[in-house]
């Protein structure tokens, strides 16, 4: 599928659907974080369990594991940028992206 251009500034009217699917969005959106909510919850109590152990054995002979791994290599482009400015200069690069938001219409005020 070939990428749209978009008309800057321009506006069209959208059809009824589309506040149906702005509030199906919504809704999974806050289904989902209270998911996530959840899921760390679940987890932080299953590390609680393990107490000091890295490891522990579940009752149906399973097994849960709480190991340290190495981190992958991380750039300091902070420090980078401080202590050389001319090599960040040459490497860095600054791309764009599309943000989808919903903007409420503003309430009628009654005077």
């Amino acid at each position: 599928m070939a990428a749209l251009r978009r008309e800057p500034g321009s506006l069209v009217d959208l059809p009824e659907w589309a506040g149906e699917d702005i509030q199906m969005m919504e809704f999974h959106g806050r289904k989902r974080r209270e998911a996530e909510l959840i899921e760390r919850e679940a987890k932080a109590s299953i590390i609680e369990s393990l107490g000091e152990a890295e490891g522990g054995r579940l009752p149906d002979g399973g097994l849960v594991t709480y190991l340290s791994q190495r981190s992958p290599a991380r750039l300091d482009a902070k420090r980078l940028r401080a202590d050389h400015p001319e090599i960040y200069e040459d490497y860095v690069t600054q791309g764009t992206h599309r943000v989808l938001r919903i903007k409420k219409p503003k309430e009628l005020t009654h005077e």
